[in-house]
């Protein structure tokens, strides 16, 4: 399982518009232990415009070496949360 989101400026390591292409902040992959579960450490995640705050995640599952499905989503928060009324 992947995992990404923007910092507090709202912007996201990796992504050559934004040069950051060579950073590698606010990401990171887990393998899930045999309960399919994994566990991640970040902070909440940046906001910027015309966007609600979210962070990415992709997961994979694979028979052997074979990569059988790949699915990308995302985790909103909703505002009453987000302590805001945007």
């Amino acid at each position: 399982m992947d995992i990404w989101h923007a910092n507090s400026q709202g912007i996201y390591s990796g992504v050559k518009d934004m040069g950051t292409t060579e950073e590698n902040f606010l990401r990171g992959y887990q393998v899930t232990d045999n309960n399919g579960t994994v566990h991640f450490t970040t902070i909440y995640p940046g906001w910027y415009e015309v966007r609600a705050i979210h962070i990415h995640y992709k997961v994979r599952t694979f028979n052997g070496s074979e990569k059988t499905l790949e699915w990308t989503a995302q985790l909103y928060f909703n505002n009453s949360i987000n302590g805001t009324s945007a």
